[in-house]
């Protein structure tokens, strides 16, 4: 029997043949506060699974009425998450940003994974966790230290954080697609303290195959080496090992492969083959094109076939032509992924028509059987479709969009101040040049990350604090700008320096550290001993003057506290004399000398 158990606070669902009980409509209710547990066990249960018992299903791809369910065993699983916290050094003093809806496999790593290190993990809701003003509040806020995210989401989030707000960030993990150049600049820009991490890994391998630390500029997408017992072969077909620089398909072998497809054992049998090398293994094919680097990386080169990766979701092309076809007024159909200028990638739909039909119509008559980031961003009506000698459809013959998107809505130029901020802003986000009032956002090519850089823009180019939500309310510029016409403005501004003093006081923290070190035999019990050894010659003038530059930089290393009416208080000094010492030995000598410091210091 389904039984819901109701309290004040929540409810939860249980099989059970006992307690008292009530109907309410078809289920039946059981009140917690009348329930007698003396009556049961208390002793834990006994632990019967094993590593290679069913840890989760996700799904994956084909969301047009094929979804692949990929099962993962614990053994998978429970490798992945000891990778991640040994190698990013998760431990209770971090806080983690959890972003990822539970349907997405990077959910498993963010939640799970600080879990294990008793760190702590913030979670956010849904409208909260895509809005960059709301992230950078949380970071702010909550000290957080580490997140996961996709690019596009992290490049928003950028034009509002910067090192000031985010002290306590130290890494950010990336995936689920392409990272740009511009986006490694921006990062050592605005937080130069941040260590960027890019990991690759199909939902069919445990989250992660492939990592690298210190994201670095250059050209290439490097996906770096694999974790702990996953084993990278870059093949041609599935039986041929190729070498350094010739590209071929990523297959993948270890303790992370997934068991296989959920009810579909031909998929399985296609996809998770037979070991090569080893026929007690097996090997999945990943359908991606890499290549070997001469420095032992992998770098990864895009999709064998026509499947994409949009926003950190896998894409089957042909699942979106196959709906838009279903549509009769569409003679021919070519869904293509493009990219823009920030190297983030999109959908582009070319169709040529047997009878007038708009954009809007083909969005929402796609919207009723796909989700929103399988509808293509940009629409683009072709007289017929180039052709190759053979009479198949040449995709490299498609025109890209040239910026002027035909909705159906009648041209209107901005008419007051605001609407002219906001066409210049959805320009830019939006990549186009023309832009009417009554446009449409998610018309115009606008989608779920579109529309969290746009709020960052307006945050910081209008002084506008917009909800995210707004853009899906009022997805026009003649709407946006009523809404924002009617807010109050907040500025962005930074904080404001202190005036200058001959003293200042002392926060409570610097009070009782004074304190603690009039006491006799603690007066060095917060001090940090280190010693350097330099190897070289040693320029002592240009040493002391880099020291000194810092000083006159840094208020810190210029303060010192006195005593004024019976309380401490702090004084900047101008400046501070400095000098470093210096003494001359030999090495027998100095091994000596070294020995006495550090006994001094400590």
């Amino acid at each position: 029997m389904r039984y819901l158990l109701e309290d004040s606070q929540c409810s939860y669902m249980l099989t059970t043949s006992k307690w008292k009980e009530k109907i309410v409509g078809e289920v039946t209710t059981i009140d917690l506060h009348s329930f007698d547990s003396s009556k049961y066990s208390t002793s834990n249960l006994e632990s019967i699974n094993t590593s290679e018992h069913l840890a989760y299903v996700i799904y994956t791809s084909g969301t047009t009425g094929n979804p692949k369910g990929v099962i993962v065993e614990h053994q998978s699983v429970v490798n992945s998450l000891l990778w991640r916290n040994t190698e990013l050094g998760l431990n209770e003093k971090d806080r983690v940003l959890q972003l990822f809806s539970f349907s997405f496999d990077a959910f498993v790593a963010s939640l799970f994974s600080p879990l294990l290190s008793g760190a702590s993990v913030y979670l956010l809701g849904e409208q909260e966790a895509q809005d960059p003003i709301a992230l950078a509040g949380t970071i702010t806020k909550q000290g957080i230290t580490l997140f996961l995210s996709v690019p596009s989401l992290y490049t928003a989030l950028l034009d509002i954080l910067d090192q000031k707000q985010a002290p306590n960030l130290r890494a950010i993990i990336l995936g689920g697609e392409g990272i740009s150049q511009s986006l490694i600049e921006k990062s050592h820009h605005f937080l130069p303290q941040v260590q960027l991490v890019n990991e690759y890994g199909p939902t069919e391998n445990s989250v992660v195959t492939t990592f690298v630390r210190n994201i670095s500029q250059g050209e290439k997408q490097i996906i770096g080496t694999p974790i702990w017992n996953n084993q990278v072969m870059i093949m041609r077909g599935h039986k041929e090992l190729l070498p350094v620089n010739i590209p071929g398909e990523l297959c993948v072998a270890g303790v992370g492969l997934a068991r296989g497809y959920l009810n579909k054992p031909e998929l399985t049998a296609e996809k998770f083959v037979e070991h090569p090398f080893n026929q007690d293994q097996r090997m999945y094919r990943t359908g991606d094109l890499a290549q070997w680097l001469p420095d032992g990386s992998i770098e990864y080169l895009g999709r064998i076939d026509h499947q994409v990766k949009i926003r950190g979701y896998r894409i089957e092309l042909g699942e979106i032509e196959a709906q838009l076809l279903k549509i009769g007024v569409l003679r021919d159909v070519v869904v293509t992924d493009l990219e823009d200028e920030t190297g983030q990638k999109y959908l582009c739909a070319y169709y040529t028509l047997n009878q007038e039909y708009s954009v809007s119509q083909l969005r929402s008559t796609l919207a009723r059987d796909l989700p929103n980031y399988m509808i293509p961003s940009y629409f683009v009506q072709l007289e017929q479709m180039p052709l190759t000698p053979n009479g198949k459809i040449d995709r490299k013959a498609l025109p890209e969009p040239d910026g002027a998107i035909q909705t159906g809505a009648e041209y209107v130029a901005p008419r007051t101040e605001v609407e002219e901020k906001l066409v210049e802003i959805w320009k830019t986000v939006l990549g186009l040049q023309m832009i009417g009032v009554k446009d449409h956002f998610f018309e115009l090519g606008g989608h779920s990350l579109r529309a969290t850089n746009l709020v960052s823009k307006i945050h910081k180019e209008m002084n506008v604090n917009l909800p995210l939500r707004v853009v899906f309310q009022s997805p026009t510029v003649e709407a946006m700008g009523e809404v924002i016409t009617g807010m109050e403005q907040h500025t962005h501004i930074s904080i404001p320096s202190a005036e200058i003093r001959d003293v200042y006081p002392v926060s409570s923290a610097q009070k009782r550290l004074y304190i603690l070190h009039q006491l006799e035999g603690a007066e060095l019990s917060y001090n940090m001993p280190s010693h350097m050894i330099l190897k070289g010659s040693l320029d002592r003038e240009r040493l002391e003057e880099a020291f000194r530059k810092l000083i006159v930089r840094h208020e810190t290393l210029r303060t010192k506290f006195e005593m004024v009416g019976g309380e401490p208080v702090q004084k900047i000094l101008s400046e501070v004399p400095f000098h470093v010492e210096y003494l001359q030995a030999s090495e027998e000598e100095a091994e000596d000398w070294l020995i006495a410091l550090l006994e001094l210091l400590t």
